[in-house]
């Protein structure tokens, strides 16, 4: 059994996603809401282990650094990051983190299901646009790489075994 905690003040995405923790086959014990840092804080204390469904853009308390500051603080929780619009930023932040899962709000709602269910085993879900959008930033970045020249990488081999830039000039 798990509880989740729903940090969006928007009410018809707050409502879909309680209908949808409330079916049988996810076993939720208890649905909380926090619309406050404090609120959220104290929830948090109070279930070690939740589930955080939470839209970083929907809340009045939320940034990216209370994000980190609570997810230091409670490691054992599970973030579900659950947007319009996922930042690339936390992405490239938390994308490989086991407590962390992004699902955007236009996804099916197999997605959404999926998403939750993988959250209440403590795994991390990440949906298909996202996934798309990784792997093409990951391509582009790989395509957009320059080589480095001979004398390039000689330099950095020199900075890397701690030479200063006096002792690599005069080399």
């Amino acid at each position: 059994m798990k509880t989740f905690i729903l940090a969006d003040k928007q009410d018809i995405p707050r409502i879909g996603i309680r209908y949808l923790l409330e079916q049988p086959a996810l076993r939720v014990e208890t649905i909380e809401e926090a619309f406050t840092q404090t609120v959220l804080e104290a929830l948090l204390t109070r279930f070690p282990d939740a589930v955080v469904i939470l839209d970083l853009a929907c809340t009045d308390f939320m940034t990216e650094k209370l994000l980190a500051t609570l997810h230091t603080a409670h490691p054992e929780i599970h973030w579900l990051l659950f947007s319009d619009d996922i930042q690339e930023k936390l992405l490239d932040h938390y994308c490989a983190n086991p407590r962390f899962s992004f699902v955007l709000k236009r996804c099916e709602i197999n997605e959404i299901n999926a998403a939750l269910i993988y959250a209440t085993k403590g795994e991390n879900f990440i949906c298909n646009p996202i996934t798309q959008m990784l792997l093409h930033y990951r391509r582009d970045t790989n395509q957009n790489k320059e080589n480095l020249t001979s004398t390039e990488k000689e330099i950095l081999k020199a900075i890397a075994l701690g030479k200063s830039a006096k002792e690599i000039a005069s080399e």
